[in-house]
């Protein structure tokens, strides 16, 4: 008997049913696989990241308590699930040091922690799968990561995550019948996991994203025929409403750090320049602003993909490129400065408030508790190896 509910065991079906029919069925399919879970390899993860680990995502819950989680896949292993691990490792001293939390066999997209017990875990059950999409599944924690337990499992490709309590949570999914175009849905939970529902989302493209204000205000971005599109609802997501940008190119960040407030930034490669758009209005109409300094968004800098950005306030708020730089905002956006150029790419990372924030390379954090002043370069599994790098901030 399966300890937990399947995804979309209690299903809620929106939409356009012809539209689901054009998504070739696969975005709401189930994997019925369900006491087939991942479960913990050994214990703990090792006590220092494995040199062929990459990191992929991390979440902090306050100042000093975080997480972060690496893909360990073995080639070679002769089975698709069994080269690949997830690898969690935690911290209390704000990244100054990292200790072994739980392993899984699992391919990791992303986590979340809603506080210092729970945390969520998106990821797939191997690499390669044939024609088909692997297994993606959900799984929680409620020990602070030290073991892990599937809430669900589904064919649809799990792609971001975004609670906004325990018990409410949001879930970004997709079904690909190309690159370019892939059908979004939602998966998304108000029992902390117990029951999820599905729903279809009126947006088809690629590289997509998912952020969340409160349980009711959301949005979901992709790029549709080169051009940046946004969806919007004000009420939990039983309705949508599309966002037409000026944004034009092969990748897209956003951040909303308020209902009407919100930032867009496209990358393009060839003859697509980059841009960077602000909206007052809730998206309904954007303005282009500059950003002093950003030569790694125009590809200056490696790659020339935005790979996030976010405000924590009015005033605060970052741009982490896809390659090795982090700008910084202090006046809303005015002015812009180089915080961290780093020695590796960035593959993932986040400000909390204004003060503390951390972005990780393909083995290590970057940590800061001033801003982005200085920087603190911390092995996963180990302590400061890579001293501090001071750069000023204007």
């Amino acid at each position: 008997m399966c300890r937990k509910a399947e995804l979309g065991s209690k299903e809620t079906m929106r939409g356009n049913l012809k539209w689901l029919a054009l998504a070739l069925g696969a975005v709401l399919s189930l994997v019925l696989t369900a006491c087939e879970e991942p479960q913990p390899v050994g214990g703990l993860s090792p006590a220092t990241l494995p040199a062929e680990a990459r990191l992929a995502s991390l979440s902090f819950v306050d100042a000093d308590h975080g997480w972060v989680v690496a893909a360990n896949c073995l080639e070679g292993s002769g089975t698709p699930t069994g080269g690949c691990r997830a690898l969690v490792y935690s911290t209390r001293s704000g990244g100054k040091s990292w200790a072994p939390a739980g392993r899984l066999l699992l391919v990791p997209r992303g986590m979340q922690f809603t506080d210092l017990e729970t945390g969520w875990l998106i990821g797939t059950i191997g690499q390669r799968c044939g024609n088909a999409t692997c297994p993606n599944v959900v799984m929680q924690t409620t020990d602070a990561g030290r073991t892990w337990q599937r809430t669900s499992t589904t064919s649809v490709e799990l792609a971001d995550v975004r609670f906004v309590s325990a018990r409410d949570g949001w879930i970004l999914g997709q079904a690909c019948v190309s690159a370019t175009s892939c059908a979004a849905s939602l998966v998304f939970t108000d029992s902390a996991g117990q029951t999820w529902s599905n729903e279809q989302l009126p947006l088809n493209g690629h590289g997509f994203h998912l952020d969340r204000l409160n349980a009711s205000v959301g949005w979901v971005g992709g790029i549709v025929d080169g051009r940046a599109v946004l969806i919007a609802t004000g009420d939990g997501g039983k309705s949508w409403a599309r966002l037409e940008t000026p944004c034009q190119g092969d990748a897209l960040a956003f951040d909303f750090p308020s209902a009407e407030r919100g930032w867009l930034a496209c990358s393009g490669t060839g003859s697509v320049a980059s841009g960077f758009f602000q909206t007052e209005d809730g998206g309904r109409t954007w303005q282009a602003r500059p950003l002093p300094g950003a030569g790694s968004l125009t590809g200056g800098n490696g790659g020339g993909l935005v790979s996030a950005l976010g405000f924590t306030s009015p005033d605060f708020g970052w741009v982490l490129d896809g390659g090795k730089t982090i700008l910084n905002t202090r006046d809303g956006g005015k002015t812009w400065a180089t915080s961290l150029t780093a020695n590796q790419p960035l593959v993932t990372g986040r400000f909390l408030d204004a003060s503390h924030g951390w972005f990780a390379d393909r083995q290590s954090v970057w940590g800061t508790d001033d801003g982005g002043r200085t920087w603190k370069n911390v092995a996963v599994g180990g302590d400061a190896q890579g001293g501090s790098v001071t750069m000023s901030v204007k």
